[in-house]
C-alpha cells in the first residue's frame, strides 16, 4: 500500500480539480453567450450572482468547509491508506464514503441538491441562465483555488 500512500492523495486532487475545471469550461460558455449584447438588468444580474456566489459557494462553501476538510482527508490517504480510500480518492476527500454517518449523509444530500439546481437552472432563459452560470463559474474557481491552495499546503508540509 506504500505506492497507494503516496499516490492516493495525489489522485484525489487531480480528479477533483479535473471534474471542476470540466463544469467550469463547460459553464463558462453559457455565462459569456449571455454578455452578447448586455442591458442594464442583465449586468446587474451578473454582478449579483457573481458577487453573491462568490461569497457563498467559494468562500463560506469551499474556503470555510470543504478545502481544509478535503486536504486533511487528502493527507489521511497518505497516513492511513486502503485499496478504497486509494482507488477512490477524489470521492474520499469529496467524504461521499469513509466517514462519519452524517458527514456521508450531508455529503450526498449536497450531491443531489447540486444536481437538482442543474436541472432547475437548465431550463431558465438567457440572459438569466448565463448569469447564473457566470456566478457558478465565480465561485468553483474560487473553490478550486482554495482546495488545491489548502490541498496543497497540507500535502507538501508533510512530504518527505
Amino acid at each position: 500500500m506504500r505506492i497507494g500512500a503516496a499516490v492516493g492523495p495525489w489522485w484525489a486532487l487531480a480528479g477533483f480539480a479535473a471534474m471542476m475545471l470540466e463544469a467550469i469550461i463547460r459553464l463558462s460558455g453559457h455565462a459569456l453567450h449571455a454578455l452578447q449584447d448586455p442591458d442594464l438588468p442583465t449586468l446587474l444580474a451578473y454582478v449579483f450572482c457573481v458577487l453573491g456566489m462568490v461569497y457563498a459557494e467559494g468562500y463560506r462553501g469551499f474556503q470555510q468547509r470543504f478545502s481544509p476538510r478535503f486536504a486533511e482527508r487528502a493527507h489521511r490517504i497518505r497516513t492511513e491508506p486502503t485499496l478504497a480510500r486509494v482507488l477512490l480518492a477524489p470521492l474520499y476527500c469529496m467524504a461521499l464514503f469513509d466517514a462519519p454517518r452524517r458527514r456521508v449523509v450531508a455529503s450526498w444530500l449536497l450531491v443531489a441538491m447540486i444536481v437538482l439546481l442543474i436541472i432547475i437552472v437548465r431550463q431558465f432563459p438567457q440572459p438569466w441562465r448565463g448569469a447564473v452560470d457566470a456566478g457558478v463559474v465565480a465561485g468553483l474557481s474560487y473553490g478550486l483555488a482554495a482546495t488545491l491552495y489548502f490541498s496543497l499546503r497540507r500535502l507538501l508540509s508533510t512530504a518527505g
